[in-house]
Order: structure tokens, then C-alpha cells, then sequence
């Protein structure tokens, strides 16, 4: 976890998560603690461990045991081969986790409503600014001065918007034919991660990206077109943010 909004945001999720299996659990049974695949607004699984055991430590929960694989059922099999758990059982230890979850659950309230009273930009745009990638007022990318990465993103620029851009179609001329040998072989998501371009942003400008094809929206974007395109706001503002304070720290 890289600051401590990110790690308030993985305490609450986490709270959230073992309240729901709480309520769903017999009283005379642990509440199993089950990992989720990080996608969206789910923490990486390091920093769900982390979080547990931040609650462990203040008392919220206490960790009975770990639970493996089906085909690793006999724990002390899974430790001696390396496997780690899937997740974990908890006794939930009153009257610390209702006052945790109540903590936690007040800063959740304070940051959705700190997010809604944000005056959303009409639209968003991208600008090159001596070869620094600027959406709007954040700063997203600062690729190298001598690189194809950059290249290749104002190749794909130049083109309408919607247009499918594919490597085999990039032209073996003298304009491009160094860049293109530089990027044969690279997936498209992995230059675009490279030049800032990374989790909402990428959904919000690019779609059907591909190991070796995408489409690019073009440099400027309404909020409609977020809709459309399936971006959420609040992540897309945060990944803005953090962005602009990895290429811009104070």
C-alpha cells in the first residue's frame, strides 16, 4: 500500500467483507476470509493479507486457520510444497471489530461524499507537452526522450478516432520502421501501462486492446463517453490523482 488513503480504502474493504460473511455465517462457526482477484476497487492480494492482519493486531479479528486448495487439503502438505492460502478463518472479536468497522466505515462515508462534491470536468483531453502526456490538469506520462513508446502513441494520435490501430499496418517507412522494430513483439497494453496509461485511464481513451491491436477514443472525451465506456468515475479521478503525484511529487 503506497499511502494512507489506499490503506484506509483496503481496511474498509476488508471490514465490508467479513461483516457480509458474518451475517451470512452460523454463530457457532468461524467467518471464512476468502481472497479476491484485485480488479477494480479490490485490493491487491498482499495488501488483503496486510489488512488482516492489521486487524489481527488491533484486536478486531483473531486468525484460526489457513485455508488451502482442495488439492492441498492437509495443511502441513501445503506449507512444506509452498502453497500458499486462499483465504483464512476468523473469530471476530467483539466489542473491537464494531468499533473499528464503525471508524472505518465513517472515513468511507467522508470520501464518498468528498468524491460527489467534486465538480466533474464536461470533458477530458489529452495534451504533449514537451513530450510530457497531460490529461487536463494531471500529469500522467513522462516517457523517455530517446524511445519508441512515445512514437508510437503519436503515431496512433495521427490516426481519426475509432480507428483499429494494428501493428502489421504500422508502414516500414523511414518514419517508422525503427519504432516499429523496437515495439514487434510487445503487447500494446504493456506501452501504453509504460507511458501512463494504466487501469480507468486506459478504458477511458482506449478500447479492445489487444496484444498487437487497439482503438484509440482520440485525444478529447466527454463524460458521456466515460458512461459508455464503462469507466467509474470515482477510480478514474483517483488513478488521475495518483498519477499526477508520481510524476509531479511535492
Amino acid at each position: 500500500m503506497n499511502s494512507e488513503s489506499e490503506f484506509e480504502d483496503t481496511i474498509c474493504w476488508i471490514l465490508r467483507e467479513i461483516k457480509k460473511e458474518s451475517i451470512a455465517t452460523p454463530d457457532n462457526e468461524n467467518v471464512y476470509f476468502e481472497y479476491q482477484t484485485p480488479i477494480d476497487l479490490i485490493p491487491q492480494k498482499e495488501d488483503q493479507n496486510k489488512g488482516l492482519r492489521y486487524l489481527q493486531k488491533e484486536k478486531a479479528i483473531k486468525i484460526i486457520r489457513p485455508q488451502y486448495p482442495k488439492l492441498f487439503d492437509l495443511s502441513i502438505t501445503a506449507e512444506i510444497l509452498g502453497i500458499k492460502p486462499i483465504g483464512y478463518f476468523l473469530e471476530i472479536l467483539q466489542p473491537e471489530f464494531d468499533e473499528i468497522y464503525k471508524k472505518y466505515d465513517e472515513i468511507f462515508k467522508v470520501k464518498n461524499k468528498q468524491i460527489r462534491e467534486i465538480k466533474i470536468p464536461d470533458f477530458f483531453q489529452i495534451n504533449v507537452r514537451d513530450r510530457e502526456i497531460w490529461i487536463n490538469d494531471y500529469l500522467v506520462g513522462k516517457p523517455h526522450a530517446v524511445g519508441n513508446n512515445f512514437e508510437f502513441f503519436d503515431y496512433v494520435r495521427l490516426k481519426p478516432a475509432n480507428t483499429k490501430i494494428e501493428w502489421k499496418t504500422i508502414p516500414d517507412t523511414a518514419g517508422y520502421s525503427a519504432m516499429k522494430d523496437e515495439i514487434d513483439g510487445r503487447r500494446f497494453v504493456k506501452i501504453l501501462n509504460a507511458i501512463g496509461f494504466t487501469g480507468e485511464i486506459t478504458k477511458a481513451f482506449f478500447y479492445k486492446v489487444g496484444s498487437d491491436s487497439l482503438f484509440y477514443r482520440g485525444d478529447k472525451i466527454t463524460q458521456q463517453d466515460l458512461q459508455g465506456a464503462g469507466v467509474k468515475m470515482p477510480l478514474f479521478l483517483k488513478q488521475l490523482e495518483v498519477a499526477h503525484l508520481k510524476n509531479c511529487p511535492v
